[in-house]
């Protein structure tokens, strides 16, 4: 409990602190955008009905210390059931500052809460005195449950925080949150207690009867007046017969004995005070009706003041309430809430201090000295003939501001930091080719407004940015650049741009292979260097390689002589294991494109070595094909 008052009172600091904030500036407030609440009274009254369940925390007090020389005690824990709540409240509030969210209340809290309280074992023996000054053992047992049906009538006066916020014309939001002050609190029970009075006599040698205290009475020396004994020895009349017998001679037996009071009022001692937490959703119906309906949370603290409690005292048709055996509980009642609100209207509605028939904005809070209008921004304009109402501004734009002095107000400019002329909507453009600086891609230079106001130069479609030959027209698969010998080669890759060639010589023609039909031709003593390009990161030979793959068939078909030793190689990158299996699979790509052309495959030998001994022939080659693996083709006599 002590933690719900810690966090209510945190609640009140924090709530406090937020009205606070929001009175103080309220000058960054818009009327409009509080426009329902600042128009609602600050008067108003509430009545809620309330429906729901209730759960009870309790601490009981213990029942054998009240029993001296207790023995064989079972005794269960009283537990609570069965619990519903339903009341109502009414509450007057008031709402304070301009935005009117926050505000106080009190008012009449009355609370109905059904419930049982019950434990479902009695037994307990202990020391006693009868009616002969005789010490004996008295034993007080249930043979069912016993259980009482409680109804408590809870009286409080609520003292609470009050938030409203409108959330449109007809929906919001609403709570209360504070303390509740029990001004009373009585408890209604009835029961269905009956117990069993037996007891146990244990005579010494000189006719004096003694406390017998242990566990197990003896059954030769002790007057065992029990039910169980009774039966056995008397099983005629029975343990009832006898017991009515003895209770009339005023021994304190009975069987089945009830209470003489089976029904009966407590009220607690102690604990006057509680927290109450109550959310809503509210929907207006009238002008000033308005209902709601969601959820509310009560806790109560209250006890009595048991330390030691017998429910059954020693004389038979004695009872004290299971509620007397509660030193403390925490009662908690929780559930649905509806209610209505209906505001209390003044000659003087939105409480700016000028009244109705004075005041041309009698439904906003206002300035005396603009006759009870707002001026939310402050620039002597009031916000019912100023089109921009939270911006300060002049009056030949109607309140409205121009930052930049251009003409153009505001609301109204795209760049309301830097003059512009009107046609471009307040910007300005320092190329002066008509497109607005904040559009424009290029604007220091002159251009299109197809290329976002940058040019292009040749003309070719291609903006002077994207153009990778600006000074010539050239188509965009090219990036631009024209392909004069149309090789396929772009002329600022092309080095022989009259002759045509491939992209593997730079654009160049191949010199035409010569032979003297009887020797083989020096340079295929040597090394036969040349590039095979690939599909990226596959073994799939490229088409446009198929020309140089067929010319150094067509080198070798004239020496029958020969073989070729084929070796692939990659770069540095990646796994050594990996271009190793790479640079072998793009080899035996070619062998297998040689054989599928007539050669000799046992002719042919294939290795992969990966990026050792790594050849990237030329670099600017490489450049432009980014990185392909590279073949070396060794063609050698036998």
């Amino acid at each position: 409990m002590k933690n719900l008052y810690f966090c209510f009172l945190i609640f009140i600091i924090f709530g406090n602190l937020y009205a606070q904030e929001n009175n103080s500036n309220l000058v960054k407030i818009s009327y409009k955008e509080h426009y329902i609440d600042s128009l609602l009274p600050r008067v108003c009254i509430d009545l809620n009905l309330n429906r729901g369940g209730q759960m009870q925390n309790s601490e009981f007090a213990n029942f054998s210390n009240a029993f001296s020389k207790a023995v064989d005690s079972k005794i269960s824990t009283p537990r609570y059931g069965n619990a519903g709540t339903y009341g109502f409240d009414i509450e007057s509030g008031v709402f304070l500052g301009h935005a009117r969210h926050w505000g106080m209340g009190f008012g009449w809290l009355l609370f109905i809460q059904n419930s049982t309280l019950s434990i479902n074992n009695y037994h307990i023996e202990y020391q006693s005195t009868d009616f002969q000054n005789n010490i004996f053992r008295q034993l007080i047992t249930s043979d069912h449950p016993i259980k009482e049906n409680i109804k408590t009538i809870n009286n409080n006066i609520p003292i609470v925080m009050k938030y409203k916020h409108q959330l449109g014309k007809r929906l919001g939001v609403s709570g209360d949150v504070g303390m509740v002050i029990n001004m009373s609190m009585h408890n209604d029970y009835n029961t269905n207690a009956m117990f069993d009075y037996e007891a146990i006599y244990k005579q010494t040698g000189n006719g004096k009867y003694i406390y017998d205290g242990s566990l197990i009475p003896s059954t030769v020396s002790d007057w065992l007046i029990t039910k169980s004994q009774y039966n056995k020895t008397d099983p005629k009349n029975g343990a009832a017969y006898d017991f009515l017998q003895l209770s009339e001679q005023g021994f304190n037996v009975g069987l089945g004995s009830k209470p003489k009071y089976m029904s009966g009022k407590f009220a607690f001692k102690k604990g006057r005070i509680g927290l109450l937490i109550r959310p809503t959703l509210t929907y207006r119906i009238a002008k000033s009706i308005y209902v709601d309906f969601g959820f509310y949370y009560l806790a109560q603290l209250t006890g009595d003041n048991s330390s030691e409690y017998q429910l059954a005292a020693n004389k038979i048709g004695s009872y004290n309430t299971l509620l007397k055996s509660e030193k403390e509980i925490i009662q908690s009642s929780y559930g649905i809430n509806f209610g209505v609100r209906h505001y209390f209207y003044m000659k003087d509605r939105d409480g700016d201090g000028v009244r109705d028939r004075d005041d041309e904005c009698p439904n906003v809070f206002g300035l005396k000295q603009y006759k009870g209008c707002p001026d939310f921004d402050g620039d002597g304009i009031v916000d019912k003939n100023d089109s921009c109402p939270k911006e300060f501004g002049l009056a030949k734009h109607n309140g409205c501001p121009d930052t930049d002095s251009d003409g153009v107000i505001d609301k109204y400019d795209r760049c309301p930091d830097e003059a512009g002329p009107a046609k471009l909507k307040g910007c300005p453009d320092r190329d002066g080719d008509g497109i607005p600086d904040i559009d424009d891609k290029c604007p220091d230079v002159p251009g299109l407004a197809i290329f976002w106001g940058c040019p292009d130069s040749d003309g070719d479609g291609i903006a002077d940015q994207n153009d990778s030959c600006p000074k010539a027209a050239g188509p965009a698969k090219y990036y631009g650049c024209p392909d004069t010998d149309g090789d396929g080669v772009p002329d600022n890759l092309d080095s022989c741009k009259d002759k045509p060639g491939p992209l593997q010589n730079h654009g160049c023609p191949y010199p035409p292979l010569k032979y003297d039909g009887i020797r083989v031709p020096a340079f295929i003593d040597s090394d036969f260097i040349t590039l095979v390009l690939f599909e990226p990161r596959k073994s799939k030979i490229l088409e446009v390689s198929y020309p140089v793959i067929d010319k150094v068939i067509e080198a070798i078909s004239k020496f029958a002589d020969t073989r070729i030793s084929i070796d692939g190689y990659t770069n540095k990158k990646g796994n050594r294991e990996y271009n190793k299996t790479f640079s072998y699979e793009r080899a035996a790509a070619v062998k297998d494109y040689m054989v599928n052309k007539g050669c000799n495959p046992s002719k042919i030998a294939v290795q992969g070595h990966g990026s050792a001994q790594h050849r990237p022939g030329n670099e600017d080659t490489a450049k432009v094909i980014k990185e392909q693996v590279f073949l070396q083709l060794k063609i050698l006599r036998k």
